[in-house]
This record gives structure tokens, C-alpha cells and sequence, in this order.
């Protein structure tokens, strides 16, 4: 979970409280993800500015399958990770480091993308299930390249004007489970 001009310390706590214990139930461990400026903005500490073009995870981050993941490094340079737990009745946030750290413990690949990627929305492409997926904008044909190299169908879109309002095909939906 994020935090940074929208989502804040509290609305983690919160999520936890809800859902927590099912997700570890799960297997799933919930990880804060914390761009401390942009925190600062969500405290109302500071003025909001481009903030928007990182204001969520996939953004600048998204999963490819179970072993890599497609990132921003220069924007996960700038975010902490903590892991999120409850002891003693209490929810506790457990400092991991940063957040770049925090992905190489889990030992997993990680596939950079450029600055000039993250800002076209590279990384908020849409899994569809049966190894298919939505990649926003033909001009990220270089993370196409990857994703059909990790054993995907891409199936490219333009979708011009939702980039332009800060997000693209993954920020368009709902979290389903998809075949």
C-alpha cells in the first residue's frame, strides 16, 4: 500500500485493520510504501505540484509475474518500505529500508525502466489473465519488447487522452481475479 499525497499513515492502519488479517491468512504480507515528501504533501506540509504523474505504485512499479517486476528505479530511489504488523493488539509498521532494498530481499528481478517510460505510463498496463495484456500508449514499445519477452500477449493500446489525466489501463479498474 502507498503512502504519499493521497493515501496516508492512518488509511494504513485502517486497511489493516479491515483486511490484515485475512490477507496474512493468505499468505500476504501488507508492506507500506512510503515517498516521505509526498507524505508531507498529504499532511498538507508542503504545496502539491507534479506529485500526480507517481501518486500510485503502479505508476512506477508493477509486477510482471511472481519473479520480476517492472520499475521506475529513480522513483523507487525515493520511497521506504515497512512492513505492516499487528502485535499485542497494535498495528506496528517494521522499517525494512528502502524500498529498492526492500525488493532485492525478496530477491527478485527487477526490470528498469526509463524516466521518459514511467512518464508515458509504462507500468500501469493491465494483466487480463491467460498471459495477456493491456499495455498502455504503442509508444512503450520497449516495455511491450519485455513483457512479450516474460512469456506475454501484449496487446497495445493509444489511449492518449486517459494518460493525460494522470493514470492509464490498470488505474481504469477494479481488482478481479482474472483466469
Amino acid at each position: 500500500i502507498g503512502v504519499a499525497v493521497r493515501t496516508s499513515m492512518e488509511a494504513v492502519h485502517e486497511v489493516y485493520q479491515s483486511i490484515g488479517t485475512d490477507l496474512e491468512k493468505a499468505g500476504i504480507r501488507m508492506v507500506a510504501v512510503v515517498n516521505p515528501k509526498h507524505a508531507e504533501l498529504n499532511a498538507g506540509l508542503l504545496s502539491p505540484g507534479q506529485e500526480q504523474d507517481t501518486m500510485h505504485l503502479d505508476t512506477f512499479f508493477m509486477p510482471i509475474n511472481k519473479d520480476t517486476v517492472l520499475a521506475c528505479m529513480n522513483e523507487v530511489a525515493q520511497r521506504t518500505a515497512a512492513l505492516v504488523v499487528e502485535r499485542d493488539g497494535k498495528i506496528e509498521l517494521r522499517e525494512t529500508g528502502t524500498f529498492e532494498d526492500y525488493l532485492k530481499h525478496q530477491e527478485l528481478d527487477i526490470v528498469n525502466i526509463s524516466q521518459a517510460e514511467q512518464e508515458n505510463y509504462a507500468t500501469n498496463y493491465l494483466h487480463l489473465g491467460n498471459k495477456k495484456v493491456f499495455v498502455p500508449l504503442e509508444e512503450n514499445w520497449r516495455v511491450s519488447s519485455e513483457l512479450a519477452r516474460q512469456g506475454l500477449d501484449v496487446i497495445p493500446a493509444n489511449i492518449v487522452e486517459l494518460v493525460g489525466g494522470y493514470g492509464a489501463v490498470h488505474c481504469m479498474t477494479a481488482a478481479l481475479s482474472r483466469g
